[in-house]
Parts: C-alpha cells; sequence; structure tokens
C-alpha cells in the first residue's frame, strides 16, 4: 500500500511523504506568483504509476472529488492496456467523497518550448498566468548557470507577452526517478496534473501543450486521451494542440518576436547551453523554422543546419520517429529544401522497421514512408 504523511501547505510550500511500501520520500513544492493548496488530489495522481508498476494500493491523504475519482478509474484503464507488461489497475482508498466550486482563473504551463508557446499564443487573451516548473526539464541543483539562464528567458517571455507568471520548484522529478517511473512514458502527465491540482485555490482550468496530434495517438505520458482524465470537480486539465503538428506549431510561433527571442527547446543542454544546437531536437527545430522561413531570425538558435548531423542523428523511439515523419513529409510539401529533404529521408530509411512499434501495434505512417 502507498500511504501519505505529514501532507500540508505552509505559506508558499506543499511538502508530503510518500511511502511506498515502507520507502518514505518526501515530496515538496515551492511556488511563487499564486496560492497553493496541499490537495489530496495532487498526491494520490504522483503516486499512481508507482502504485501500478508495483501492484499496490494507494490510501489518498483525505477526501477526494467524485469526477477526480471517476477519471482516475479511466486513466487506470488507459495505461493499463497500453503497458499490460508493465501496469495494472489497483485500487485508490480515499477518506470520503468532497464536491468544491472550481476557481476562474485559466493558466497554461509554460517551458518556453514550441508547444507552451503555441497553446499559451493562441489562447493569450485569455489567460491569466502561465506557469513554469523549475526541475521538470531542467535539474535543481546542476549546471546553476543554465538554470538561471532559463529561468531569465521563462520569465523575460512572460513579461513581454503581458501575462504573469506562476513559478513552482519542485523534486518529483527525483521522486519517479527513485521509484523507477518513467517520466516520459508514463510520468510527466500526473506531474504536470499534481501541479494543477496544487495551485486549484486560484485556477478552475489548467491547459496542458500536447505533445503530438490526433493523428499520432501512440502512447505518451501526456496524452490527449488521458490528461482530461487527472481533472476533477475544482480543476479541469486541458490537452491543447492536438490539431497541429510540431512543424506546424512552429510556423505559428514563429511569427511571434517574443518567441523567436526566448525559444528553448533543447532538452541536452550540452556544454550548458540554453540549446546547444547540436542534439536531435535542436536540429529538428532548426529545419521547422527554415520550413518557416524564419531560422535565421531566431535568436536562440543556429542560423546553419548542417546536413551530416541530420543524416546521422539518432532517432531512436516513437516519439522522435514521429517527430522526424513530420519533417519528411513537409519539406516534401514545400519542395524548395531539396538536400535538406533528402537528408531528412536518408535518415529515416536507415531505421529498422522491427523497432518502430509500440506494444504489438507498427506505426503506419512511419513504415509507409520507409518503404515509399
Amino acid at each position: 500500500m502507498i500511504t501519505f504523511s505529514g501532507v500540508g501547505a505552509s505559506g508558499s510550500e506543499v511538502r508530503g511523504t510518500v511511502d511506498v511500501d515502507g520507502r518514505p520520500f518526501e515530496v515538496w513544492f515551492r511556488v511563487t506568483g499564486a496560492p497553493v493548496e496541499a490537495s489530496a488530489e495532487a498526491f494520490t495522481a504522483m503516486a499512481l504509476p508507482v502504485a501500478m508498476a508495483r501492484g499496490l494500493g494507494v490510501q489518498a491523504p483525505g477526501s477526494l472529488t467524485e469526477g477526480f475519482v471517476e477519471g482516475l478509474a479511466q486513466w487506470q484503464e488507459v495505461f493499463a492496456t497500453w503497458y499490460p507488461d508493465r501496469l495494472a489497475p489497483v485500487e485508490v482508498r480515499a477518506g470520503g467523497r468532497r464536491s468544491r466550486r472550481p476557481a476562474r482563473g485559466r493558466a497554461c504551463f509554460f517551458t518556453g518550448g514550441v508547444d507552451s508557446f503555441f497553446s499559451a499564443l493562441r489562447h493569450l487573451e485569455s489567460l491569466d498566468a502561465l506557469v513554469f516548473v523549475h526541475g521538470f526539464d531542467v535539474p535543481l541543483v546542476e549546471l546553476p548557470d543554465l538554470r538561471a539562464a532559463v529561468t531569465s528567458g521563462v520569465r523575460a517571455a512572460a513579461s513581454e507577452l503581458g501575462v504573469a507568471l506562476v513559478e513552482v520548484e519542485t523534486n518529483l522529478h527525483d521522486f519517479s526517478d527513485a521509484m523507477g517511473s518513467p517520466w516520459g512514458t508514463t510520468y510527466h502527465g500526473v506531474a504536470l496534473g499534481a501541479v494543477a491540482h496544487l495551485l486549484a485555490p486560484t485556477f478552475g482550468e489548467v491547459l496542458v501543450g500536447g505533445t503530438h496530434t490526433y493523428s499520432d495517438l501512440f502512447p505518451w505520458g501526456s496524452h490527449p486521451l488521458s490528461d482530461p482524465l487527472l481533472s476533477s470537480d475544482r480543476v479541469r486539465l486541458v490537452h491543447d494542440g492536438g490539431d497541429a503538428d510540431r512543424v506546424q506549431k512552429t510556423v505559428a510561433v514563429a511569427e511571434s518576436e517574443v518567441a523567436l527571442r526566448h525559444l528553448r527547446v533543447c532538452w541536452e543542454n550540452r556544454d550548458g547551453n540554453y540549446n546547444c544546437g547540436r542534439c536531435r531536437k535542436c536540429i529538428r527545430t532548426q529545419i521547422a523554422l527554415r520550413i518557416a522561413g524564419r531560422l535565421e531570425a531566431c535568436e536562440t538558435l543556429p542560423d546553419e543546419i548542417d546536413l551530416e548531423e541530420v543524416r546521422s542523428m539518432p532517432l531512436g523511439d516513437i516519439n522522435t520517429l514521429a517527430y522526424h515523419a513530420e519533417l519528411v513529409l513537409h519539406l516534401r510539401d514545400l519542395g524548395t529544401e531539396p538536400a535538406l529533404s533528402a537528408a531528412c529521408e536518408e535518415n529515416l530509411r536507415r531505421q529498422d522497421p522491427a523497432a518502430i512499434r509500440w506494444g504489438s501495434r507498427d506505426w503506419t505512417s512511419v513504415l509507409l514512408l520507409l518503404g515509399s
């Protein structure tokens, strides 16, 4: 059984110890820019992937709203179907049910990347705040200069867009790592959901920038099917942006001078750089900006694209392959970058079709490209 102790809020900080079958881990959150609440929904959500992987029930640290309990049962069904060899539904117990009215505020998670800039820009007039989480994609203690640069960039972007910024600092990523719950494939959706529930006193709706389009609905930790299931009667999570692929989003985002000044897409951050310009995510974004005709206008990425790097960059998993396939399709439609298009296709054709699978299913669009 997974249980909780010491769950509570003090000023701008929320803490609680998650006990995973006798193994305690203290999770904490520090928030600036909005009041917080030690929500039972937040702690229950953060424990769920770990519980499902270990076959442990969850005893919520308090009462839960009826909508959250119903959604959580469906969330478990989704992930157990996606990963039948790894995850199985578990019992969630709570100290009763409750109903609470949602706050009127509307926020959007924001990292300075393409997905979050796209959602922030398209909904800017209706947003009350952007929410940036320290510790999710930039480590809390490593690379202090990088963290300072990222923080400065996010703050500047929010200021220039004219919207408030809520900053959340947390060690929740450390908890998922310690418990062996993969961040990308199963965990980051519940991590975002947990933060949204902590901010319930202010925001009744929180937007999550989508990762892939509705046409590429393979399993992923944040997904248009699963994210809304983490909602409650009080907080509604909205998975936004599934109507546009990453290239289309980049083209839209590139119309914003604010985005071109502060765009941050890198997760490898080689040599501690804001955008290293050499990893596959940086290169993909450079290619998308070239398609948009705005690469030279972007202040945070190199102007030149190394075709040899394009040919040789590792693709590796279905998530990365999906993005690369989108580039191939858009370059074919564009028709003005033959050398770049050929380099992208050459890389894609080198991939082993047997590796382009999730569960027992092939990802058809990639396989068709490989055979064309």
